[in-house]
Order: structure tokens, then sequence, then C-alpha cells
């Protein structure tokens, strides 16, 4: 698959389909996502992220990796389903009526030092395009309140009210969608 990542200079990106990505990878990934996560410092996101946040979807969804030289500095993920009931964190969705097929975008992270360069827009774009070509009617996700402008340039809204994270309690996260 082809990345939008390729213009930034010494990164190189793997995309893994589902039950692809070697078990070093999937490791990789989680202790790049438990890093980023703790160092926010809040204790709530200490207590769900140990050494590595790796979740059982992560065996199921589609997985991007990106390196530098110095190795994994970003990373995202996108879980396909045909029903909300098989979407990670489902409760997120209750009560609401969806076109399926239904994908969730989520656990996207990178190294603070790679910020502001844009491999996250490019890993959303990235997403974006994956869907689109695999015929997602509804993509969802949830995003910490702060994030909701970033994803309304992306043709996200709001679909419910913000709400207390069910793996972070002290951050409050806004349910979008954007629809094919």
């Amino acid at each position: 698959m082809p990345s939008n990542l390729a213009a930034l200079p010494a990164l190189s990106t793997q995309y893994f389909k589902p039950k692809h990505a070697p078990t070093d990878t999937l490791n990789e990934i989680g202790s790049l996502r438990a890093s980023i996560w703790q160092d926010n410092q809040h204790s709530d996101r200490q207590k769900a992220c140990q050494q590595v946040w790796l979740e059982e979807a992560d065996q199921d969804a589609h997985l991007w990796a990106v390196t530098s030289d110095t190795g994994m500095i970003a990373t995202a993920r996108l879980c396909i389903s045909s029903t909300l009931s098989h979407l990670p964190e489902q409760e997120l969705y209750d009560g609401l009526e969806l076109p399926a097929p239904f994908a969730t975008m989520g656990r996207l992270v990178v190294v603070p030092s790679w910020r502001g360069k844009g491999i996250a827009s490019a890993l959303i774009r990235e997403r974006l395009n994956l869907c689109d070509d695999l015929g997602v009617k509804s993509l969802l996700l949830d995003c910490p309140e702060h994030r909701v402008p970033v994803m309304q340039r992306y043709g996200f809204s709001a679909l419910k009210l913000p709400q207390v994270g069910i793996l972070f309690p002290d951050t409050r996260f806004v349910v979008m969608g954007r629809f094919n």
C-alpha cells in the first residue's frame, strides 16, 4: 500500500493487514503506545498502560508503524467490522443507528520530538483512504475533547456529548463519525 509518508525523509512506513504484524512489531507498537500515554503524566493512564499497551483488537486490526533511523516513532490502528458489537470499546456506540460496515480509527501516537511534521495527518489520511477502498460506510472514533477541531477538518462530526474515557477516566472523550 502506498504511503503518504513517503515524502518525509528518512522515514519508513509499514502497513500490516489483520493478523500479519509480527510479534516483535506488535510489542514495539505496544511499548510506544504505553510510553506516549505515560509521558502525559496522568495517574489513571499510568495504571492502564504498563510496559506494553496491546489489546485483543490489535490482532484483527490494520496497523501502521512509522520508523526513523532511531526506531519506531508513530503508529495507528484501524478496526473494521460488520457489526458495532464487534468493534473495540463498542459500549461507546450504544444507541447509535449507523450504516454498516463500520470501522474505528484509534491508537494514533507520535513521539513528541516528531510532532508537527505531518506524520499524524498522513496516518489519518492512510486510514481514510483504506476505508474508502474497503467500502466502509461508518467510520468512528473517540478522541480527547481538545482534538475535536482537528478531526472535524477530516469530515468527522460529534455523535455524542463528551464523556469520561473508558480506560482513562481523567480525560473526556468525544465519539465522532464520518459517513460515506
